[in-house]
């Protein structure tokens, strides 16, 4: 009797200490409670949607560096002024980078960028980004969902 309420209350222990596997906060990230989606690339299910691949967010010149034909200089400059700017910001507290003093750095940034670039291609990078933002517009209109009928 003593031994099996040992066992019992070292079980319960254990999973509020987090030590049990399935109270674990690693799993409970990597179980999904819905069904998981085919992988990237992967053919969906014939009731499902194709799955985009995942795109990691990027506000970088260098994104667009063939359209710009950027040079090797160019792209070495643009890449040492996003590091340094990189550096910058992850000196700052959290609160800071997102506050005004990290919208100084990105403006510099911002700043020093187009400065490596000719005139140019600072007209074809304005052009590609306001394209890129209508196409996340679309995107994101398409995927929110429809609005609730009025109810009468």
């Amino acid at each position: 009797m003593n031994k099996s309420l040992f066992v019992v209350g070292a079980l319960a222990l254990s999973t509020v200490l987090g030590l049990n596997s399935s109270a674990r906060a690693d799993d409970a990230t990597t179980t999904p409670a819905t069904p998981a989606a085919p992988a990237a690339g992967a053919p969906a299910a014939p009731d499902q949607a194709p799955v985009a691949k995942p795109k990691h967010h990027t506000d970088s010149v260098l994104q667009y560096a063939k359209e710009l034909n950027l040079t090797d200089d160019q792209k070495a400059s643009i890449k040492k002024i996003e590091s340094d700017t990189k550096a910058q910001l992850k000196a700052l507290s959290a609160d800071d980078r997102k506050g005004q003093p990290g919208k100084d750095l990105k403006k510099a940034e911002t700043k020093s960028i187009r400065e490596v670039l000719t005139s140019d291609q600072r007209a074809t990078l304005k052009q590609l980004k306001a394209e890129a933002k209508a196409k996340k517009a679309a995107a994101a209109a398409a995927a929110a969902p429809a609005a609730p009928p009025a109810a009468n």
